[in-house]
């Protein structure tokens, strides 16, 4: 698998998971929001770098 397909796919998962929580009665504008940032991102590229990675 490469990397964009798991990010794709934890962005899926997350997407569900907020469903789940949704239809339990849970607010999750915050997480919503957080994951349209996310989604917005992903679709333009846009990946975070993480901290300890190496400067390229």
């Amino acid at each position: 698998m490469m990397p964009t397909d798991l990010a794709r796919a934890a962005l899926d998962l997350a997407d569900e998971a907020l469903t789940a929580a949704e239809a339990a009665g849970a607010d999750t504008a915050d997480q919503r929001a957080a994951l349209a940032e996310l989604e917005f991102n992903y679709a333009l590229g846009i990946r975070p770098v993480r901290k300890d990675s190496p400067d390229v």
